[in-house]
């Protein structure tokens, strides 16, 4: 059975995010008009998609530091907008900054995105 991608990658380079190959890492996932199944998606390395190239000029967000043996923060955030309406955040995982929640990568299979936030 074959690794997960992110898996391969980071067993490849070890020194993580310390290291240049890892100052970017992008992932999109698209819908159909359906909304219930995925159509494709692009994980970028050190490059952005040709479609969203204009998020190169944007705030950047750091990697958090949370970790267990199958679960890799992507970053925390602190609000989200749902239809136009911010919502703030709060996580339940203890080490997660105050008001801010942790969306996180599934690394065990490297096909699953989840997240644990409560919107308020």
């Amino acid at each position: 059975m074959n690794d997960p991608i992110l898996s391969n990658i980071f067993t490849q380079h070890p020194s993580g995010l310390d290291s240049q190959i890892f100052m970017l890492i992008g992932l999109a996932l698209e819908r159909p008009a359906n909304m219930e199944d995925t159509s494709g998606g692009v994980l970028s390395v050190r490059e952005h998609d040709l479609r969203f190239t204009n998020v190169s000029g944007v705030a950047k967000y750091h990697a958090t530091s949370l970790s267990s043996s199958s679960w890799t923060p992507a970053t925390s955030m602190s609000s989200m907008s749902v239809n136009g309406n911010d919502h703030t955040l709060q996580s339940d995982v203890e080490e997660t900054p105050k008001a801010q929640a942790v969306p996180l990568i599934d690394i065990s299979t490297g096909t699953k995105l989840a997240y644990s936030i409560d919107a308020e």
